[in-house]
């Protein structure tokens, strides 16, 4: 019947400490790039700072899932995946980000 929704999650967090010491490290990389390129914004970068956290969890869990691997080493696999994963996830976060102004500028112009 499938892989239920709480097995995915599991497998999804609990991955080995490698992997998570590997995510942990890019995650704090690309918060620290993304503070720096946008000239102190140290808020956003906090606040997205999670969710390249997951964005690299999901992406290294469905690389494995779906049997993509750049090279037979299973560390240069991880920050490959990782990688993919924040920056997929920083293009998502970044234009929520844009709607939400958008929208907010809109409002504000009506009222």
């Amino acid at each position: 019947m499938g892989t239920s929704f709480i097995n995915i999650v599991y497998q999804i967090v609990f991955v080995d400490q490698m992997t998570f010491v590997l995510v942990i490290l890019l995650s704090v990389i690309a918060a620290f790039a993304f503070r720096e390129a946008l000239e102190g914004a140290s808020l956003t970068a906090i606040c997205f700072f999670p969710f390249f956290i997951l964005g690299a969890l999901v992406s290294v869990y469905l690389f494995t899932k779906l049997q993509v691997f750049m090279s037979p080493e299973q560390p240069v696999n991880t920050v490959a995946a990782s990688i993919f994963g924040i920056v997929i996830t920083l293009i998502f976060l970044l234009v929520f980000k844009r709607a939400i102004i958008y929208l907010s500028d809109s409002i504000h112009r009506l009222v």
